[in-house]
Formats: structure tokens, C-alpha cells, sequence
């Protein structure tokens, strides 16, 4: 060992050293007052509330007969580590969770699939749990093997609508003149559902104006609105198509 590397080995282990790295130490983030307070009110919070609404609406498809889009959620460490998109619970900016847009249906796909929106109160639960740190009390289940579960198709999945034999099915019967072919008469039968009604009849060129931004993205000219307002609907969407 020539004298140089002797000096780096002494330099390396000196006091010097070891005390910058004692003071980098000491100057590293603190754990807050609050740390215990809020774990011991996020578990409670879990416990009561959020380990059954996991289980019942998102376990199945997420650490329970699969895992989709590479998330698991059967375990706190799991539920860290995100999916395929990447973290979906933020602990330093809580209300910035993507897990958060997506029950609250702000962003796609929206949770749980193909059913309503949480309600307001649990949703609020969800956001205070993140706020408290996500603790868990246990895992969601207890994990049997090693490695994440592969994907695999199950019956309620080949009962999804998508799935099924195409049948007929005859239009609902509404009292309206409004339907002017079979597919007005299920969304006026769905708007009446809901006690809506539909929206008045649109004027000519506000037709065409939506038809031409639909179809190639460009408003109509002076030109083409006037040769819109000659030709039938049918002919102009054809138009537009070729």
C-alpha cells in the first residue's frame, strides 16, 4: 500500500468522518410530537371503517383473487408501493393521492368498477385515513406463497356484460313522441329514470357545427356551412366520413 492510499484509508476512518456523518444524523427529519396520536387515531380509523370498505369494494380485484394493473392493497407496504401506474397514495401531500381521484370518480378508471361513487362520508374517511399516514392494524388477508398472484379469470368476470351471448332485447316501452328510432327510446326510458327530460332540438347550423368538429376536428367554413344547410344530414355525414 503506497503512502496516498494509506491516507485515504486514515481520512476515511478518521474522527473527522465520523463526526460529519454523527452531524448529518442529527440533522435528518425529526419524527413529529404527533407521530403516536395519529397513528393510533389512523388505526382505529382503518380498523372501524376503511379494512371493510378495502375489503368489500376494492380486495377482490387488488390482493384478493387478483392482482390488476400490478396493485395489491392486501398489505401497507403493498398499498405503498403502488401498480403499474406508479404510487397511488401520497404521504407527504395526502390530498394529491391518486387512489383519492379515483373513488371520488375525478379520474379514470374510476373506483369501484361499473358501480356508483362512495358515499361523501366514506370518501372523507378515505382522505383523513391518508392524512394520518395509512396506517394498518393487519394485513387484509393472510398471504399464502411468496410473489405477487397471477392473474387469472374467474366467474363473476365472465358474467361481466362485455361477456355475455348477445340476446335481443326488445326497446322500453315510454310514453313520448320524442323517440324517433329504437335507441331514443332506451335513453329517454334512462333520462325519465332519473327525472330528466331531454334537451330541445338543436338548430341547423349548430348541427353542423358539431358535426364537422365530431367528424374531422375543423369548424365548417362560410362555404361548407352554407352546402351543409342545402344537403340532408345523412349526405353531409357522409361527406364528412369520405
Amino acid at each position: 500500500m503506497n503512502r496516498r492510499t494509506l491516507l485515504l484509508v486514515l481520512l476515511a476512518c478518521s474522527p473527522i468522518s465520523l463526526i460529519a456523518a454523527a452531524q448529518q444524523a442529527s440533522e435528518s427529519k425529526p419524527i413529529a410530537p404527533d407521530h403516536i396520536v395519529k397513528m393510533k387515531a389512523g388505526t382505529e380509523l382503518f380498523r372501524d371503517v376503511i379494512r371493510p370498505a378495502l375489503v368489500e369494494n376494492c380486495l377482490k380485484c387488488h390482493g384478493g383473487d387478483k392482482v390488476r394493473s400490478g396493485f395489491d392493497l392486501s398489505t401497507r407496504e403493498l398499498l405503498l408501493r403502488g401498480g403499474d401506474s406508479g404510487e397511488v397514495v401520497d404521504l407527504k401531500v395526502p390530498e394529491d393521492s391518486y387512489l383519492l381521484s379515483l373513488i371520488r370518480h375525478d379520474d379514470e378508471p374510476v373506483m369501484p368498477p361499473a358501480q356508483d361513487k362512495l358515499p361523501d362520508k366514506l370518501l372523507a374517511d378515505f382522505a383523513k385515513w391518508i392524512e394520518l399516514g395509512a396506517p394498518y392494524d393487519k394485513p387484509l388477508l393472510e398471504k399464502k406463497g411468496n410473489g405477487p398472484k397471477s392473474m387469472r379469470v374467474t366467474e363473476s368476470d365472465r358474467d361481466f356484460w362485455a361477456f355475455r351471448p348477445l340476446t335481443e332485447v326488445a326497446p322500453p316501452i315510454v310514453e313520448s313522441n320524442w323517440p324517433e328510432n329504437e335507441i331514443d327510446s332506451f335513453i329517454l326510458a334512462k333520462l325519465q329514470d332519473k327525472g330528466l327530460s331531454p334537451n330541445p332540438q338543436i338548430d341547423d347550423r349548430t348541427r353542423i357545427r358539431r358535426l364537422y368538429l365530431d367528424v374531422i376536428g375543423l369548424p365548417p367554413t362560410p362555404e361548407q356551412m352554407q352546402h351543409g344547410l342545402k344537403i340532408s344530414h345523412a349526405a353531409l355525414v357522409d361527406e364528412l366520413l369520405d
